[in-house]
């Protein structure tokens, strides 16, 4: 390239063809030249120089190449130099200016920390798939009554696990908390009952030892248990040299295999052990156990579904009356664990959005009114020769700037907040615990910065850069104000008022819910009542007679404790999520479905003398239990009013019999 072109500024020089064309013309003509001086006929001469240079077009090629290249590194260079001038003038502005930066800033951070923390919650629940191999392919599976839905009986799941096409693998699994002996103190874990095909379903591995072979998925089988990384690396010390553990002192487990960290399912489990052990139910109405399958490739929940109501149909057709299920229920296993909470959390994100909507209008109206205040710097670099383009990527920098500040805040923020919804968060859900702050969730946090620098940046800087250099300047000098720019300022700020106004109705509606909640009847009083979980281990304590003695040794101790008014004893407390329930007789009514001269189904719950009023249950008619209710003495239960008014409405249930 000539040294005058060289000189000349970017937008002046020639197309990059023109000038590599120019350029090998002109050393063609000087070598010709050379050739003319050593004697060569000028034709002769102008063949040879082309000659000896070799494949013009090739070297045009290269030259283009190497040319544009320059020029785009030149541009490159003078949009960074600009950038950096941008944004120290930024800096110089907001530090002139620190109240306003202060308040945008927080402003900013506080609808992109709502917005990237419920978006973390969305995403770990809704979006990102279970951390299983092929997780879409999991699903659940329940029976479906004319009274609603049930867990499958054990006895149906072997007649589904064998005449189903659907399924790669199925298994059943139910969780406990219970006591494990052996280690240093008695520990309360989360325990799972497991059958032989669950780790299969979930396509789970162990990283240290086995899992239970087929054989020990069998009545009478040495007693074998995995345990969770978590459970190996506080209790087991972290060794290679697995132990035994003694779960409620009924079996001792020998711990052959230890899962990743990242396997948690059900509900936060530390010990997996096989369900077969015991002999199971084999009532096709005893719907003890959750059912849980791996679909072929290519089968759709929808496909297994139709499959297991074909069994049903066959099953129904022998089973008798030992059979209540009239189809099957398959639904993905993601859905299931966060079906309940799908429409809440798209709720609170879109809450959440509209709070950062809000931030952003509100920097919007803030940043017109400051640029309004400039029009007059504005005007003065424009009539110097600054373009509009310059102008509005100078405001735009500064909102950029603006957002890069508030959303490194957000972030922050969104950590703590994330931090404490996860501890807030009631147990049992499973994949609240994995929600983090992944890269997907930092791609969002940087595209919610970008979006927000433009909702509030773009548009004032278009607004206050579109000016007429010699109207402003001479209104200016006349100190003149208004103008269209100030109407625009109105608009944004009753833009933000009505969408203030409206999350404020939406803020009032979720507290009125929320305290009406909080204010339901619950039909007991939990205030100043404590809880302990007693777990008797079955090998101190084989005879019924001897847990029902050590219950009423801790009642009696517990009830002479001074500031102890009452206390009590239940198998499950209430809203604990846990109802056994079963099928009843009622005295004088016809059988319902002709099932063992079953009338209806009810919940129950097992309780001491004293429960009622230590949860100050009121008794609304008869009495509460006696100490002279032993087992040796007729029978007696209290019942609810629904299941009065549903048995015997209009009459009084007192004296009435059921089984």
């Amino acid at each position: 390239m000539s040294r005058h072109d060289e000189e000349l500024p970017l937008s002046a020089q020639k197309p990059v063809d023109e000038d590599v064309r120019r350029e090998v013309d002109d050393h063609l003509e000087r070598r010709a030249a050379e050739l003319v001086q050593q004697g060569w006929q000028p034709a002769l001469a102008r063949e040879e120089a082309r000659r000896a240079f070799g494949d013009v077009k090739e070297v045009a090629a290269e030259c283009r190449q190497i040319t544009s290249r320059s020029r785009r590194a030149r541009r490159r260079a003078e949009r960074f130099g600009a950038l950096g001038q941008d944004v120290m003038f930024a800096l110089r502005l907001l530090r002139r200016a620190p109240g306003f930066a202060v308040v945008a800033v927080l402003t900013l951070a506080l609808g992109v920390g709502a917005n990237t923390a419920i978006f973390s919650i969305v995403n770990g629940m809704l979006l990102r798939p279970l951390p299983y191999d092929h997780a879409e392919r999991i699903v659940d599976v329940v029976e479906l009554h004319q009274r609603g839905y049930a867990n499958v009986s054990w006895t149906n799941f072997l007649d589904f696990q064998q005449q189903s096409r659907s399924f790669d693998a199925m298994a059943q699994f139910g969780s406990e908390r219970a006591t494990l002996l052996g280690a240093d103190e008695p520990l309360r874990v989360a325990a799972a009952q497991v059958s032989r095909d669950f780790f299969g379903v979930m396509g789970a591995h162990p990283f240290l030892g086995r899992l239970p072979t087929a054989n020990e998925h069998m009545v009478g089988a040495p007693p074998v248990a995995v345990v969770s990384a978590r459970f190996w690396r506080e209790h087991l010390a972290g060794t290679s040299q697995l132990d035994t553990v003694r779960l409620r002192g009924e079996f001792t487990f020998q711990v052959v295999g230890v899962m990743p960290a990242g396997f948690n399912f059900p509900d936060d489990v530390d010990l997996w052990y096989p369900l077969e052990l015991n002999r199971q139910a084999t009532s096709r109405t005893a719907h003890n156990w959750s059912a849980i399958g791996r679909l072929k490739p290519g089968v759709t929940a929808a496909d297994a579904q139709r499959g297991l109501n074909l069994v049903v149909r066959r099953i129904a057709t022998v089973a008798g009356s030992d059979f209540d299920a009239v189809g099957a229920r398959v639904t993905a296993l993601q859905d299931d664990l966060t079906g309940p909470l799908r429409k809440p959390l798209m709720l609170l994100f879109g809450a959440s959005a509209l709070l950062l909507l809000i931030a952003c209008t509100n920097l919007a109206s803030t940043l017109l009114a400051r640029g309004m205040a400039r029009t007059q710097e504005l005007a003065v670099r424009t009539a110097i020769g600054a373009g509009r383009g310059r102008l509005v990527r100078q405001v735009v920098t500064e909102s950029l700037v603006i957002a890069i500040l508030g959303s490194v805040a957000g972030m922050l923020m969104a950590m703590a907040l994330l931090r404490s919804l996860v501890a807030l968060a009631p147990p049992g859900l499973v994949l609240l615990g994995s929600t983090r702050l992944d890269p997907t969730v930092l791609g969002f946090t940087g595209g919610l910065a970008l979006l927000t620098a433009t909702l509030f940046g773009l548009f004032p800087a278009l607004r206050i850069t579109d000016v007429d250099t010699g109207r402003l300047m001479r209104s200016s000098m006349r100190g003149s104000a208004g103008g269209p720019g100030l109407q625009i300022w109105s608009v944004l700020v009753v833009i933000e008022v009505v969408l203030a106004v409206v999350l404020l109705i939406g803020s009032g509606l979720l507290l009125r819910s929320f305290a009406a909640v909080m204010h339901v009847e619950l039909g007991f009083n939990p205030a100043q009542v404590l809880t302990v979980p007693i777990d008797l281990p079955n090998q101190s304590f084989p005879e019924l007679a001897q847990a029902v003695g050590y219950h009423d040794r801790a009642l009696q101790a517990l009830r002479a404790l001074p500031g102890v008014q009452s206390a009590g004893v239940t198998n499950v407390l209430p809203l604990d999520g846990d109802n056994p329930s079963g099928g009843i007789q009622v005295e004088g009514k016809a059988p319902l479905l002709a099932m063992h001269g079953i009338t209806g189904f009810a919940d129950y719950r097992l309780a001491s003398t004293g429960y009622f009023s230590t949860m100050e249950m009121p008794i609304i008619k008869g009495r509460d239990f006696a100490e002279s209710d032993l087992p040796t003495a007729t029978p007696v239960i209290v019942i609810n009013a629904a299941l009065a008014n549903r048995e015997w409405p209009g009459v009084d249930p007192l004296g009435k019999r059921l089984r």
